[in-house]
């Protein structure tokens, strides 16, 4: 997602939109909520702890990507990445 809101088009074409800016601001503030009480996290290597990737994760990760492109293509990064579709 970009920084800046959706337009009225893509609000439009995508009526989800504005309620995954507001999910992804408010998790973006739980995190650096998380990490001022806790700036030791910072320090955390998590991917020396994860657990092995399993065929089952590899397919739920491509499911949720998939899931994610398909629902709104407008959050790619580069201004014309949905021409095309």
């Amino acid at each position: 997602m970009s920084a800046s809101l959706p337009s009225a088009l893509e609000v439009a074409q995508w009526p989800e939109l504005p309620i995954l800016y507001a999910l992804q601001a408010t998790v973006r503030a739980a995190e650096r909520a998380l990490l001022a009480a806790h700036p030791e996290l910072e320090e955390v290597d998590l991917s020396a702890e994860l657990l092995p990737v399993t065929p089952l994760a590899c397919a739920a990760d491509l499911l949720l990507l998939h899931l994610t492109e398909s629902a709104a293509p407008s959050i790619a990064t580069t201004p014309n990445a949905t021409e095309g579709r």
